[in-house]
């Protein structure tokens, strides 16, 4: 059907044929571009089906039976392929001047950034394990924390020890003392929690260390009341009340843990 319409000696087929100059036309002209700004390899294909297209639609009007129809005005196609052609060498080459040049750049750094950086976009040192900002350490040591306190209180302590270590790395890794403290009060807690209670106290004592050196007496003597009431759980009640009794110096009176310390010793006595 559009073969006979092409061949067609009428308005319909002048329009038709039309339609194809400028098809052809439009495709010399996308190939011209690609090919200036290096992408022939590409479109190597599309240009041979584009020409053969376009000899096709000649063969059409060339090898046309004598006498059948009058031979079709092929100006207009000349025209459309050679002002496709002159636009796409120009167009070609203002961007192969102006944009390919900054197409390159940000490829190349696109390239530079993708190698130097891990998915969490932290940049890498050398061929080594990724380090991340202290800031970003600092937070994900704090994330940590928190999973861990959340793991305890669902009944999973080893897994919640787990998470406590890490964030100790961390916060040991940045120096961060008043990260450490309350990360090793925690982990203690865990660790007593899972049962191992020898390696709670070790933790507690560590924690006391750290802010007995900083002054921080009031989670100094929060730490203190957290192993003075574990010493309780496990019988070592004059002990306990000895810690129990440091602790509620530095505590302040109306936090919890004083009340706490207050209920506790009052039982005991």
């Amino acid at each position: 059907m559009a073969w006979q319409l092409l061949r067609e000696n009428s308005p319909r087929g002048e329009f038709a044929r039309r339609r194809v100059a400028v098809l052809t036309a439009a495709v010399l002209f996308l190939g011209g571009l690609l090919v200036a700004i290096g992408l022939g390899r590409v479109v190597e294909v599309a240009v041979i089906l584009a020409a053969v297209g376009a000899a096709g639609f000649a063969a059409v009007h060339v090898l046309r039976r004598p006498g059948r129809l009058p031979r079709p005005d092929l100006a207009p196609v000349r025209r459309h392929a050679k002002r496709g052609a002159v636009r796409a060498r120009d167009l070609g080459t203002r961007v192969a001047r102006d944009v390919q040049p900054a197409v390159s750049g940000f490829v190349e750094r696109a390239t530079t950034k993708a190698r130097s950086t891990d998915w969490h976009g932290w940049p890498y040192a050398g061929a080594a394990s990724p380090v991340a900002p202290p800031e970003a350490q600092h937070r994900r040591a704090v994330e940590l924390n928190a999973r861990g306190a959340q793991l305890r209180s669902e009944g999973r302590p080893d897994q919640a020890a787990e998470q406590h270590r890490q964030a100790l790395a961390i916060f040991r890794r940045l120096g961060d003392r008043k990260g450490e403290a309350p990360t090793l009060n925690s982990l203690a807690l865990a660790l007593e929690a899972a049962g191992d209670t020898d390696a709670a106290v070790e933790r507690f004592e560590q924690a006391i260390t750290i802010l007995h050196n900083d002054g921080d007496e009031l989670h100094e003597g929060r730490v203190i009341a957290n192993l003075g009431f574990t010493m309780l759980r496990h019988g070592e009640d004059d002990q306990a009340r000895r810690l129990l009794e440091t602790a509620l110096d530095k505590l302040d009176p109306e936090s919890r843990t004083a009340q706490q310390v207050v209920e506790q010793l009052r039982r005991a006595s």
